[in-house]
């Protein structure tokens, strides 16, 4: 089992544990009833602007590769029952910034 921590303002708020269902295939799940903020969202602080991840190992292998100011959604790309309130929880965070996708076509301007 991994798990990646979710901060904001150098706090723990939320953990996503990963690990192999027998069945299923992958299994993700987060603490419940923890706040859903985006992974990595203390990176975007000081910058104007930050480039949005479908999930943490995007946003780790971004910092890897030396683009620090990225994000990733918690929930991923996953269909159905769409939790969005992470976007409510860190709307003050992003407000100010130009934002880009990771899909070269899609640009998000504040």
């Amino acid at each position: 089992v991994s798990q990646s921590r979710y901060f904001t303002n150098g706090e723990i708020v939320n953990v996503k544990y990963r690990g192999q269902a027998q069945k299923v295939g992958r299994m993700f799940k987060m603490v419940k009833g923890a706040k859903l903020v985006f992974y990595n969202i203390d990176s975007i602080k000081n910058s104007k602007e930050a480039l949005i991840v479908e999930g943490e190992w995007d946003s780790m292998a971004f910092t890897e590769s030396g683009y620090l100011t990225n994000v990733s959604i918690p929930n991923g790309a996953s269909k159905g029952n769409q939790q969005l309130e992470y976007l409510d929880n860190c709307w003050e965070q992003l407000k100010i910034r130009n934002g880009y996708t990771s899909a070269p076509t899609t640009i998000l301007q504040a």
